[in-house]
């Protein structure tokens, strides 16, 4: 009786302290099927009604958890559904996985009903799953793995959601995933200190697009009458001497100063189009030869008819 008296001493003040603060007392949940699938989990927007996000914190730290080096995770989760097309949904998350990817994705599953889940789809496998929300009356997650035959969840005037065999390629598994527009009032540094720019990046930067739209004097005045070429015979001699184009910073300057990639390029267009008048020149030249050459040739014909 007094063991009993001590644990419920314990218990109930860790309850009413979460309580207090808006929380659920810490729960778990375990993923059954195969290891090399992700299941679909489904939670509750517990805070809809409230008109505030749901925040679910879900983790597995011990690395040993089930069986040996399966692995550990740490995911933060904001979120607000649509529920019908209301509008204002989002999915926040912020994921570190560690030895295993424990996370296939999510999704949000309301757009078309009023049940209000997000879907999150986590790795089986008998793996251990622990968490805590901001709402004191989280319901329990309903997991898709195959127990009591539930493989799949059918969406509400939608899809059929089942296990996937990869993962979504469309998130960041060890990092922040934001739904939506992001803007930064100051500086952004990417591995380094953002010191004087908007944004500073330590490292390879992969795109399919960029634009640059604040762009002026564009070298399209080469192509002006007033303009004047340099020679050929003096843009030799520059080369000899100095070993870089005319306009064009040498070697030692792009090492000290970095390259400016809009004054490159709008030189480079420059070059481009100085070369372009070159070219025009020389086949002009080319022309008049020919048609010197053309002359010659008649002229010999007509004196050996002599």
């Amino acid at each position: 009786m007094m063991k009993r008296s001590i644990i419920l001493s314990i218990i109930f003040p860790i309850l009413f302290h979460l309580t207090a603060k808006g929380q659920s007392a810490p729960a778990s949940f375990t993923v059954g099927g195969d290891f090399d699938k992700y299941y679909p989990v489904l939670f509750k927007d517990a805070n809809w009604d409230l008109n505030k996000s749901t925040e679910i914190e879900i983790g597995r730290v011990y690395v040993h958890e089930n069986s040996e080096w399966r692995g550990s995770l740490i995911m933060k989760i904001s979120y607000h559904v649509t529920s019908w097309g209301n509008g204002v949904s989002f999915i926040n998350v912020q994921l570190k996985n560690n030895i295993n990817q424990f996370v296939g994705g999510w999704k949000d599953i309301s757009s078309s009903n009023a049940e209000r889940y997000i879907i999150i789809w986590l790795k089986g496998g008998g793996t251990t799953y622990h968490y805590i929300s901001n709402n004191v009356s989280f319901p329990a997650p309903v997991i898709y793995d195959g127990t009591n035959g539930q493989i799949a969840y059918q969406e509400i005037n939608g899809p059929l959601h089942t296990y996937k065999t990869v993962p979504d390629t469309n998130f960041n598994p060890n990092g922040m995933n934001y739904d939506g527009d992001f803007s930064i009032n100051g500086n952004l540094g990417i591995g380094t200190v953002a010191q004087g720019a908007k944004l500073a990046v330590k490292g390879k930067i992969i795109a399919s697009e960029i634009a640059v739209t604040d762009i002026s004097n564009i070298p399209d005045y080469v192509f002006k009458s007033y303009y004047k070429l340099m020679s050929l015979n003096h843009i030799e001699e520059f080369i000899k001497q100095n070993q870089h184009l005319p306009d064009v910073p040498s070697e030692k300057e792009f090492k000290e100063k970095g390259m400016n990639m809009v004054e490159m390029n709008t030189l480079l267009l420059k070059k481009i189009e100085e070369m372009t008048l070159y070219i025009i020149d020389i086949n002009k030249q080319l022309q008049a030869q020919d048609k010197k050459i053309k002359k010659l040739k008649k002229l010999m014909i007509v004196s050996k008819h002599k």
